[in-house]
């Protein structure tokens, strides 16, 4: 992990960003307070029973939030650039219950606690945002906990390759039969695994499946989705 100085008011990812509606001078500000560091894959940002000193925002890379169980790590969500996270804990003054692993070399930038209230009290209109994007992550956590409970793991795959794309490529309806080669992900199993909730060896065997139907190209380690309406309807969406 090495320091940076990134200047949030340059920042190419600001427009994605909590902070893309506050004042210059306010940017500024937190461009001389924060912390950014650099992360190589694989390494861990912060670690479940922490005590939480900011919020994380992702510049660059990619990030997972994990939990690890007694048997494997299951992976809660994926950070795009421009996300906050480190959230949940920091506003409950709790310990964190997760880990931030990195995926993908990644660029962090960390707000201190403090500043980020600062930054709440003098703008109330984003406090309305804060809700917004709480009440977004228990929707996805609430909608996890029933794809869990009530969907099998063929279905599941099929949702979460959707996940992917969408995480990787925002809009998944600009596939077409005649381009979707050119929007791979380059996944490990190890990590469908884990967002799937089943073993490697079955996440293989699934994919196997899906492109012998037709559904998905394999090259390598990427997936290319040919069919999308077709993975819709397998997991139910």
């Amino acid at each position: 992990m090495s320091k940076n100085i990134l200047h949030c008011e340059d920042c190419n990812v600001l427009k994605n960003s909590f902070f893309c509606k506050i004042a210059f001078e306010d940017q500024k500000y937190l461009s001389l307070n924060k912390f950014c560091s650099t992360y190589k894959k694989g390494m861990t940002i912060f670690c479940s029973g922490t005590k939480p000193v900011g919020v994380y925002c992702l510049k660059q890379g990619s990030v997972k939030i994990i939990i690890y169980g007694t048997l494997k790590e299951h992976t809660i969500r994926y950070i795009k650039p421009g996300e906050l996270f480190g959230l949940d804990s920091l506003l409950t003054d709790h310990n964190f219950h997760c880990c931030a692993s990195v995926t993908e070399d990644a660029v962090v930038c960390r707000v201190n606690k403090q500043d980020f209230f600062n930054i709440l009290s003098k703008y109330p209109n984003l406090t309305f945002e804060l809700m917004s994007l709480l009440g977004k992550l228990i929707e996805e956590a609430e909608h996890k906990i029933i794809s869990l409970a009530q969907k099998n793991v063929r279905e599941r795959t099929a949702e979460s390759l959707i996940y992917f794309y969408k995480l990787f490529y925002d809009n998944i309806r600009d596939i077409s039969s005649n381009n979707y080669m050119k929007n791979g992900m380059y996944l490990s199993r190890v990590n469908i695994a884990n967002i799937v909730g089943t073993s490697t060896e079955t996440v293989i065997r699934m994919l196997s499946e899906f492109k012998n139907d037709g559904y998905i190209s394999i090259k390598g380690r990427g997936i290319f989705i040919k069919d999308v309406r077709g993975l819709e309807k397998i997991a139910g969406n």
